[in-house]
């Protein structure tokens, strides 16, 4: 066999194993969601907000034309309340639009997306993404600005952290509270 040719074999043998020994370093890396423990979390801005995993999430939402509260249970377990009122869920989702005011959602399972002027703090293991202007706290420290990333939610049970959270300029959310003129009355919005 010529040389270049042993060369270019040995070559692209050596690339292979670099790469699955690459691929399976960040496999070793990411957590399982099962794996995690729950991690709290606060976020207050205006943009949408995206939780996707198990959470218990509690938050306000200011009512305007383009405020949307959308829910997908994808375990057959999940409830959302608005100002005190359970909204039923038609095939497992439900879109409100127009809704403002003070809302509940629990699940083991779900994909939750609110989009406007809110505050939502949060329960759970899963992924979040924050899409506008806004700022976000992490328990155990990581907080940032919204960014659009997405973030794992979670501890892993040996103390490391598991979640991703946090940006360079680590700023802190601070407390989660409504402002005054939030409306608090009967869902305004429309199930889709």
């Amino acid at each position: 066999m010529p040389r270049a040719l042993r060369v270019l074999l040995v070559s692209l043998i050596a690339l292979a194993l670099v790469a699955a020994t690459a691929s399976a370093a960040s496999r070793a890396r990411q957590p399982r969601l099962q794996d995690l423990q729950a991690q709290q979390f606060q976020a207050q801005g205006n943009g949408t907000v995206s939780l996707d995993g198990g959470f218990s999430a509690i938050g306000w939402i200011t009512a305007s034309r383009r405020t949307v509260i959308r829910l997908v249970d994808r375990a057959g377990d999940a409830k959302l309340m608005l100002n005190g009122r359970d909204v039923p869920l038609r095939r497992r989702q439900v879109k409100l639009t127009g809704a403002g005011g003070r809302y509940l959602v629990t699940g083991t399972r779900y994909t939750l997306e609110v989009r406007g002027v809110q505050g939502l703090e949060a329960s759970g293991v899963g992924y979040v993404r924050f899409q506008g202007r806004g700022q976000y706290n992490i328990a155990g420290g990581n907080s940032g600005v919204w960014n659009a990333l997405r973030i794992l939610i979670g501890s892993s049970p040996n103390g490391g952290g598991g979640n991703g959270g946090g940006d360079s300029q680590r700023r802190r959310a601070g407390a989660l509270a409504a402002p005054d003129a939030t409306p608090v009355a009967a869902p305004s919005g429309v199930a889709e």
